[in-house]
């Protein structure tokens, strides 16, 4: 297993110590920027992108930004690029979220990933659609 980083990024700025991202064997590419609250947890062979290239000149790079909030799990094998996950939710395993914001208490899987389930925060319970 291993961790990496591409381009520097300060481990004071990574919400846990850096043991905690080498035994997940996490990618985190931080080129653009990157958000991460405290309290996210993660699955294994995660990877984070904030740099893709332009489909008509190669050339050309564009930077985004990857912020996840309070409380989500991102379960093993996701891939996130350009995206906003939201208070509360759970990326499932192996899912691809590109290009879209996450809704809090939402929960996402797939290639690309799609909304399965809701969390009513009145009954406690992830309600499938």
């Amino acid at each position: 297993m291993g961790f990496k980083i591409i381009k520097g990024v300060s481990e004071n700025k990574l919400p846990r110590d850096i043991e905690y991202w080498k035994e997940r064997d996490i990618f985190l590419d931080c080129r653009g920027e990157i958000d991460i609250h405290p309290s996210v947890m993660f699955g294994f062979n995660i990877y984070i992108y904030t740099m893709s290239h332009d489909k008509n000149d190669y050339r050309k790079c564009y930077y985004k930004t990857v912020k996840i909030e309070k409380d989500v799990w991102i379960c093993s094998n996701a891939i996130l690029y350009n995206c906003t996950i939201g208070e509360g939710s759970i990326v499932g395993m192996g899912a691809v979220v590109r290009s879209m914001d996450v809704q809090s208490c939402t929960m996402v899987v797939g290639n690309p990933a799609r909304i399965i389930a809701l969390f009513d925060k009145i009954e406690r319970v992830w309600k499938y659609l």
